[in-house]
């Protein structure tokens, strides 16, 4: 909404449009001034998009699985308790399911890692609330994992079901959303203003605070340091970060 509405005050008519995953990449790649918000950056999707800097830090994705006695083996994870790789999973639970939603990517690294599974490990789901039925397919013992964003599973999480989380080895620490808009004239205009809009944001508490809303208590130190690292900021009455 910071970004809609600086848009607004530089003359900006905005029209939202609801469209699947699927859909939207449809339309950035053929529409003259389409944008989409929450982008990850890849190769792939830089041939038919111009990107923002960043307007969003997510903490590093996490794979969750119901909690349950015994923890996963340790013939998978490593000495810090980190899953090896979604290979090396899969290989020692051949039966079980991860569940991932269509047209999102997860990063580059655990993109190739899924892409190289058993289809018969990996469960696709389209729609627009995909994300909430992903988390309840894994509630109700449909699906055995999911990967989210601690900011996403907060929202999602009901407060009778405990869950469990692994980090995978290697995975990052973090992802920068950004705002992608199509590869033309008007687009490449359109991001040059969300950038303006975007410098003006950084300093100020509001966008801390669009961030830290959305988090467990036990997350804020994490967003805290990367934060600062990204944006060169942290509000005054928050601690410094070394």
């Amino acid at each position: 909404m910071i970004v809609i509405n600086g848009l607004t005050e530089l003359g900006y008519r905005v029209k939202f449009v609801k469209a699947t995953r699927g859909r939207a990449e449809i339309i950035l790649r053929n529409e003259d001034n389409a944008c989409m918000a929450d982008r990850i950056k890849t190769p792939l999707r830089e041939k038919y998009s111009f990107y923002s800097t960043p307007h969003d830090l997510y903490l590093g994705q996490q794979l969750y699985r119901l909690a349950q006695s015994p923890p996963l083996n340790s013939k998978v994870l490593n000495n810090q308790g980190e899953v090896l790789n979604l290979a090396s999973l899969f290989s020692h639970y051949p039966e079980q399911v991860l569940a991932i939603s269509r047209g999102t990517s997860y990063g580059i690294e655990l993109d190739k890692q899924i892409a190289a599974l058993n289809p018969g490990n990996v469960f696709t789901r389209s729609g627009s609330k995909r994300g909430i039925s992903l988390a309840k397919m894994l509630t109700r013992k449909r699906i055995d994992y999911i990967i989210y964003y601690p900011q996403e599973i907060n929202e999602v999480k009901q407060s009778n079901i405990e869950l469990e989380s692994y980090t995978i080895a290697g995975s990052p620490s973090y992802f920068l959303g950004h705002v992608a808009c199509t590869k033309t004239e008007g687009g490449e205009q359109i991001i040059k203003h969300v950038n303006e809009v975007l410098k003006h944001a950084y300093k100020t508490t509001e966008f801390y605070q669009a961030h830290e809303k959305w988090l467990m208590v036990n997350d804020l130190p994490k967003l805290r340091q990367y934060f600062y690292e990204v944006f060169n900021y942290l509000p005054s009455d928050e601690p410094e970060v070394p």
